[in-house]
């Protein structure tokens, strides 16, 4: 997911999140944003529990240290979308 941010010195900056072992993931556009979303995640990524996470890590073929290692993470922008993701990692590269 590539990025704009506003960086220290006010300029625009470009940074890249980068997601590992995706097992599923939402896109919810703003007219189906819950105010849950945005005071949750907006402009931040977040981890959650959720049973959405339960669920994936229950279905199909996985073993135990991938089931554990399993996220949920949920980031919201000013507009929309929010996004919500389930998987293994994640980094941001410059």
């Amino acid at each position: 997911m590539k990025l704009l941010i506003e960086g220290e010195d006010g300029a625009p900056k470009a940074i890249t999140l980068q997601f590992a072992g995706v097992e599923s993931y939402k896109c919810t556009y703003l007219t189906s944003c819950t105010a849950s979303m945005f005071n949750l995640a907006y402009g931040k990524l977040v981890s959650l529990d959720s049973t959405w996470l339960d669920e994936v890590r229950n279905v199909g073929r996985k073993d135990q240290a991938t089931i554990n290692a399993l996220q949920h993470l949920m980031i919201t922008f000013d507009d929309g979308p929010c996004y919500e993701i389930i998987c293994l990692s994640w980094n941001i590269n410059d």
